[in-house]
């Protein structure tokens, strides 16, 4: 074991013998071993730690693409009008963060006995460049100190799939999505909409166009 270390250079005897090769190998020369343990250990937690993040996003993915492929239609998407608490972010890796804010905000302005009652809706609008404008809020609510009125026009053309026991991960519901939609020659664009019915029922919507 000690050649194999000296080997990968881990450990060099501290004295070899001229005439016999025999190595010796000091007490001191252990606390090195031990520190570079130590990072080996570190190295694997950090290795094992995102081998697991990418096991569970490709595990989301596929469970997402089957949902897909069995529930998403393609048609028509009403209006939407609504009342909602709004924020702006500049990529999609600040809409998570972005929307834990924003339903805090919407838990204190709307009564719990009417956010439980009623759809929630999300909407991500990015048509402006370098910025996505999200919303949150519910149809029908009346309009209240803190709150925006969202107007999202009707879509002749648009794509919709449901989700019935939720989402663990939207952003990869939506990458799935879109990748569906490839598979057709189409694209996903404009106003996204996300809405989540108090029974967790999940259905994500999006204007579609040829690719």
């Amino acid at each position: 074991m000690l050649r194999h270390w000296e080997r990968l250079g881990l450990i060099q005897p501290a004295e070899v013998d001229p005439h016999t090769g025999y190595r010796r190998y000091a007490v001191s020369q252990v606390g090195p071993l031990q520190e570079r343990e130590s990072e080996l250990v570190a190295q694997i937690d950090d290795a094992s730690t995102s081998l697991a993040q990418v096991r569970r996003g490709l595990l989301a993915y596929e469970e997402g693409h089957a949902m897909i492929s069995s529930t998403l239609e393609l048609g028509a998407l009403p209006a939407l009008h609504l009342h909602a608490v709004q924020t702006t972010v500049l990529d999609e890796s600040e809409i998570g963060p972005a929307l834990t804010q924003l339903l805090a905000t919407l838990r204190d302005l709307v009564p719990a006995t009417v956010s439980s009652a009623v759809d929630l809706v999300l909407i991500y609008d990015g048509r402006a460049e370098e910025q996505i404008v999200v919303s949150a809020g519910h149809p029908g609510l009346e309009a209240r100190a803190g709150l925006h009125q969202v107007d999202v026009p009707a879509e002749p053309d648009g794509v919709t799939v449901t989700f019935p026991d939720g989402l663990s991960d939207v952003g990869d519901a939506w990458i799935a999505l879109d990748a569906r939609l490839a598979e057709r020659d189409l694209r996903s664009t404009g106003i996204y909409r996300q809405v989540v019915t108090p029974a967790g029922l999940v259905r994500l919507q999006a204007p579609v166009r040829p690719r």
